[in-house]
């Protein structure tokens, strides 16, 4: 889904408004010599590397842009020059480089590169840009990656995200100072992202379950923070996964199942604050799912294709909700998934469930009375689903198998019972 994204934002882009007349010189290169370098480069070497990076920001941002059609024969010329100059930087960039030089690149790469193409009022300056800074597989390049994080463009976000995957162990396993700077940065990152794609993104950056070459002192210092950014990010997404944001829904399950990793020292108000979280999302995403069921039989087509998938997300994030809900309450039973797998689904069943688990205005729920004091009923939030539009039949798409095995955990966008 989020290449698919990434290839949208890009090709919509190019196609609708932008078309670039380049500038005709001859793009600067890196020596041989200085690639080589081992150790601190001289001011020389430096100075090489500042002038090719500064050459590859000019040759994607300067020159004029015109409108123009799709047909129109400068889109194919401003595609390649796209690809020219995320080549040049691939090949300026290898593992077979020396260390010194390496990392000297990378601090050049924020000041002389990501600074101007990132803050180009064009998109596709900036997604191509993002695209070349990801593969710089150095902890120096954490400030560029900074940049990204704080970009407008949702495709920029994404892709900042996944460079600090990439460079994850490495930054974790430096200094308390390099740690903390990407811990800010996630954390800001969920204050305030709306993506469904982006929030999936940043929950799997969080996820320290499998990060290796990192001392357990350094991991038992970090988990609180992850939950609270993960915790901020699901606390932020209740209003979208009642609106039927399948991109969201699937967000949830992969946050929910981060945060799974750093319960285990979680202080009794966090875990709270958590329940109440997971409880909100989980009531929310079950009248949600309820309502797109009760649809589901009147939708034909491409229509009930699309329904049938967002009901599937949400079954996929209601399973994960109570599993990690259950194991943060030492509660075994999963009622809400079994009704979930059962055929026919009844949503009725599937709300009952829910209903034990987190309670309703009348009456706390297992959450509520295992916890303590602390969990409220949640409140459904008024605006519901907004339905996809009738769409004609495809007979040549396959439909979605519509079950998983009852011992395997539900994977985001996992397929499940439609009903």
């Amino acid at each position: 889904m989020s290449n698919r994204l990434l290839a949208i934002t890009i090709g919509l882009t190019i196609t609708m408004a932008s078309v670039c007349t380049w500038a005709q010189e001859a793009p600067a290169v890196i020596s041989a010599p200085t690639k080589a370098v081992a150790g601190e480069l001289n001011e020389a070497q430096k100075a090489e590397v500042d002038t090719f990076l500064r050459s590859c920001a000019h040759r994607l941002t300067a020159g004029t842009t015109a409108s123009a059609p799709a047909s129109n024969p400068a889109v194919d010329k401003r595609r390649k020059d796209l690809t020219a100059v995320r080549n040049d930087m691939a090949a300026s960039y290898a593992v077979d480089n020396g260390a010194g030089y390496k990392r000297y690149y990378a601090q050049s790469a924020d000041t002389n590169f990501a600074a101007p193409c990132l803050t180009s009022p064009d998109p596709v300056v900036q997604v191509t840009a993002a695209i070349a800074l990801t593969r710089i597989r150095q902890p120096e390049i954490a400030p560029a990656l900074d940049r990204m994080l704080a970009s407008p463009t949702l495709a920029v976000r994404y892709q900042g995200l996944k460079a600090y995957i990439a460079i994850r162990e490495a930054v974790l396993s430096s200094s308390n100072e390099a740690r903390d700077r990407m811990m800010n940065g996630l954390l800001a990152v969920g204050d305030k992202e709306t993506s469904g794609v982006v929030l999936a993104t940043l929950y799997e950056a969080l996820d320290l379950s499998g990060v290796a070459n990192v001392s357990d002192q350094v991991l038992r210092q970090l988990r609180p923070r992850a939950r609270v950014a993960v915790t901020n990010g699901l606390r932020r997404s209740v209003p979208a996964i009642r609106r039927g944001d399948a991109e969201m829904a699937q967000s949830v399950t992969r946050g929910t199942r981060t945060v799974l990793d750093s319960i285990a020292d979680i202080s009794k108000n966090e875990r709270t604050d958590l329940l109440q979280v997971m409880a909100d999302l989980m009531k929310n995403a079950a009248v949600t799912h309820q309502e797109l069921s009760r649809t589901l039989s009147d939708a034909r087509g491409l229509q009930r294709d699309k329904m049938e998938e967002m009901v599937q997300d949400y079954a996929a994030a209601m399973i994960e909700l109570e599993r990690v809900m259950g194991q943060i309450i030492n509660r075994p039973e999963t009622p809400v998934a079994e009704s979930l797998r059962q055929k026919p689904q009844s949503p009725e069943k599937v709300m009952l469930a829910v209903n034990d688990l987190v309670g309703t205005a009348g009456e706390g729920g297992t959450a509520g009375k295992l916890a303590g004091e602390g969990i409220h009923p949640p409140v459904v939030l008024s605006e519901g689903p907004t339905l996809p539009k009738p769409l004609p039949a495809n007979p040549l798409q396959p439909r979605k198998p519509t079950s998983v095995p009852a011992s395997s955990p539900a994977q985001p966008g996992a397929a499940l019972p439609g009903g």
